[in-house]
């Protein structure tokens, strides 16, 4: 994640903007109305990109003082024309399409010349909308969708380790749902980053993993996949 770093002991407000490419795969079991077995797509690894459509994030942060807002915006497609579920004879084609969008407020507890250390609290939206369309088994032929939205409290933590020089180390976790929306959401974040004259540049690995059910689409699941993004500061 960026940081307004100009910002966090004065009494200017700084501003950063980042935007970030996620190259993510998707490991899940999915059900949606109609249709009563689990449908599982496993695509996990560091850099799978089989069943990735699209992807396109971006992190903006504000800062004054030690508080800080930030908005963090994903979307990412999914699509799987193998997907099974378990030993059951049936095949489908699986789409699916996440729309994320949290905002947080930070506040920095800890800033030392080596390392700082911010939490935060907020929410997190999803929009998850899953179709499928059966390919061998039972009900071949038929298509079946969903769609949950879902709004979720979040706590965490953010910050930053420096290795000297202009190199640093940018640390992220979170977790959330607590029965509100999602049983269970969280996510984490690390990368390592170089510093420049008005920002910085990041290259690291996110995890993103979700446990819902819905009325139309029950989801266990998770998206990781490496960062990369450039951080403009002003």
């Amino acid at each position: 994640m960026a940081r307004a770093a100009d910002g966090e002991s004065g009494n200017d407000w700084s501003f950063a903007v980042t935007p970030y490419l996620w190259a993510a795969s998707l490991d899940a079991n999915t059900r949606v109305s109609g249709l009563p077995e689990d449908v599982e797509t496993n695509r996990e690894g560091f850099f799978r990109l089989e069943n990735l459509d699209f992807a396109a994030s971006a992190v903006i942060e504000a800062h004054k003082g030690p508080w800080g807002v930030l908005l963090d915006l994903t979307y990412v497609g999914f699509s799987d024309d193998s997907a099974r579920s378990g030993p059951l004879p049936l095949a489908a084609e699986l789409e699916t399409d996440g729309l994320i969008a949290q905002a947080a407020i930070t506040h920095t507890m800890v800033t030392h010349d080596h390392w700082s250390l911010d939490l935060l609290g907020g929410l997190r939206y999803a929009r998850v909308t899953t179709d499928l369309t059966v390919a061998a088994g039972q009900n071949v032929g038929q298509s079946f969708s969903g769609q949950a939205d879902l709004f979720d409290p979040i706590v965490g933590v953010k910050g930053r380790l420096s290795l000297g020089g202009d190199w640093f180390i940018a640390y992220y976790g979170d977790i959330g749902g607590f029965g509100v929306s999602s049983d269970l959401t969280w996510q984490a974040y690390a990368a390592l980053g170089y510093g420049f004259h008005s920002g910085s540049l990041q290259i690291g690995y996110r995890h993103l993993d979700y446990d819902f059910k819905d009325s139309s689409v029950v989801f266990d699941g998770s998206a990781s996949g490496p960062v990369l993004g450039i951080s403009i500061q002003f």
